[in-house]
């Protein structure tokens, strides 16, 4: 996971499901990362020995848990060249800096690059919460029709994440029903504002 912060939600799904995952920041977020994989170390190996089913006997390692600090647009350090190919290439909103949308991009099209030449199929997947003022709306567009373009990169259209809300533990919204400040959020509002799309060479 680039842009990983400091509680990296996704690659510690990631964990749990039993992958091996790489989650790279800037150090002073990474401290807080490890203090954060520390806490719940304990949860996330039994989670991932479970998911296992027995398939999986070794615990929670640097083999394959790691964390690597990483300036975007810089030479790949060793840590993620000697992990390659990746099958699975995650960035969670993180295009809000548009001071960092060229090295940004530069990064993704490196490691998707990489790991197609070492024979894997990488999937890289971007999501990011909608905003709504024209400003953001502007960094947005910027990132997804200018700055990946310029790296040789595509963006998908965006997914449709229905199926992946389905079985969040929240309540429908009821839009006949007087709203209140204590209202619960509903799947539509989650769907209404996060964004998934697929990243590609646009070569493909």
């Amino acid at each position: 996971e680039l842009g990983c912060g400091a509680c990296p939600v996704a690659a510690f799904v990631c964990l749990g499901m039993g992958c091996d995952v790489i989650m790279s920041d800037r150090p002073g977020v990474l401290r807080l990362t490890e203090t954060n994989l520390r806490l719940n170390y304990a949860s996330l190996e039994a989670s991932r020995l479970e998911f296992g089913r027995g398939g999986l006997t070794a615990g929670l390692s640097r083999t394959n848990c790691d964390t690597v600090s990483f300036e975007w647009g810089s030479t790949l350090p060793q840590t993620l060249t000697d992990r390659q190919p990746f099958n699975l290439i995650l960035c969670a909103d993180c295009i809000w800096y548009p001071q960092g949308h060229a090295a940004l991009s530069a990064t993704l099209a490196a490691i998707i690059s990489d790991s197609e030449e070492a024979g894997a199929e990488p999937r890289c997947v971007l999501a990011f919460t909608q905003r709504s003022s024209p400003d953001e709306k502007q960094i947005e567009s910027d990132f997804l029709l200018e700055a990946l373009p310029r790296a040789g990169l595509t963006a998908s259209a965006p997914l449709d994440i229905e199926e992946s809300l389905a079985d969040l533990p929240v309540e429908s919204s009821d839009h006949g029903a007087a709203a209140t400040s204590a209202r619960q959020p509903s799947r539509e509002d989650f769907a209404s504002r996060l964004v998934l799309v697929d990243i590609s060479l646009s070569s493909h």
